[in-house]
């Protein structure tokens, strides 16, 4: 059997052996299994045997990425992802999740295909050939049904963290303090006033300046600025916020949330944790 990636050069009247590209596109039908045709799409062979990429638009990298990520059993490459992407938010809290999206969704299939000419290549590494090369490659790629719910379940809790866990600080915790002030929404609007409301600020400064007193020396100065809505929040039931409060040289970002008190007199309460203003004098 010819070797396509060791030493093969194309059929150019220089006496080289040709590239299989028929073989290879039938090989890399086994291994991607269902839906082949549309994967293939992104193959484009060069000379070498080798796979000049191009993008080609898939929606599940964009839609479902961890379940098509495991369903096609891509594991080493999804942890690597699932890594990958933490790290992103843990440094860039801000970098927009959409451009990554639209990245992966414009590569997934040269990605894909690569992965399986990778396949291809450690199959003639091996010297298979036949059956134990068709099965050998269908065992490599294919798709797993155990690894889509693996993804789904990934996913599930990443959506989960978006929604319960502010882009930065901490939730409220179980010591949490309340306080309760008016705000006048305007006429015929439904929602909580703003992070940044002048009445949102005085109530935060309030309530950040007792617990500020629990905690610290007599005296002890504290400010409060730089007020931003998280992600996550409903403007008609609950706005999640940020403020950064400054202590004795220090700086810490301060989450709370605006509820509700008594939606029709235009009442509403902010519940903060205590644990990131407490750590400013610590």
């Amino acid at each position: 059997m010819a070797d396509a990636w060791n030493g093969a050069k194309p059929d150019d009247g220089s006496g080289g052996e040709p590239i299989d590209g028929e073989r290879i596109k039938r090989e890399l039908a086994l291994f991607i299994g269902p839906n082949a045709d549309r994967y293939l799409t992104a193959l484009n062979l060069t000379d070498k045997g080798t796979n000049a990429h191009k993008t080609s638009w898939h929606w599940p990298a964009l839609l479902v990425p961890y379940p098509w990520v495991f369903y096609r059993k891509l594991y080493v490459p999804g942890t690597l992802l699932l890594f990958a992407l933490v790290a992103l938010g843990l440094l860039f809290p801000n970098f927009p999740g959409v451009a990554l999206g639209v990245f992966l969704a414009l590569v997934a299939k040269s990605f894909y295909i690569d992965f399986g000419l990778n396949k291809l290549k450690k199959a003639d590494a091996r010297g298979l050939e036949g059956p134990e090369r068709e099965a050998y490659l269908k065992k490599a790629g294919g798709v797993s049904i155990p690894g889509a719910i693996l993804g789904s379940a990934i996913m599930a809790s990443a959506i989960a963290l978006v929604i319960l866990v502010p882009e930065e600080g901490e939730l409220p915790t179980g010591e949490a303090e309340l306080a309760t002030g008016k705000a006048e929404p305007p006429p015929g609007e439904a929602e909580l006033p703003a992070c940044d409301d002048r009445t949102i600020r005085e109530l935060a400064a309030e309530l950040s300046a007792r617990i500020a007193t629990e905690a610290g020396p007599p005296g002890a100065a504290l400010s409060v600025d730089e007020f931003k809505e998280l992600r996550a929040s409903d403007p008609e039931t609950t706005r999640r916020c940020q403020m950064t409060a400054r202590a004795s040289g220090k700086t810490a970002r301060v989450v709370f949330s605006i509820l509700w008190e008594d939606e029709d007199r235009g009442q509403v309460r902010i519940v903060m944790g205590r644990l990131k203003i407490q750590s400013l004098f610590e």
